[in-house]
């Protein structure tokens, strides 16, 4: 997204897989999928499904909706995200005027 500036548009459970990588299973690079390397822990919902003690990919699945982000919506989605993390109330009002929210869309920013 921050790069190419493309979303996938339908990331939701089922389009998205988690591979521990193991000795015999390096980063492969299969074409057509779309991975990203990390350490991490696998729960959900309260339950726990498992724990990714090795390096793991993402997979996702079915790309037939993709949107292309411009580089001014993309540099705004970063300011966003950097007001919400610094509690820059005055930052993330105007990243998101940027982003062609009105002020009445802004909900939740104080």
């Amino acid at each position: 997204m921050f790069e190419a500036g493309l979303v996938h548009c339908d990331p939701h459970p089922g389009n998205i897989l988690v591979h521990p990588l193991g000795p015999d299973r390096s980063d492969r690079g299969d074409p057509g999928t779309m991975t990203g390397t990390g350490t991490g822990t696998g729960t959900g919902r309260g339950t726990h499904v498992g724990r990714l003690d090795r390096p793991f990919e993402v997979v996702m699945l079915d790309h037939g909706m993709y949107s292309r982000l411009s580089p001014a919506f993309r540099r705004a989605w970063c300011d966003l995200w950097y007001a919400a993390v610094h509690g820059d109330i005055e930052m993330g009002e105007d990243a998101c005027r940027r982003m062609g929210l009105t002020d009445e869309e802004q909900v939740g920013l104080e």
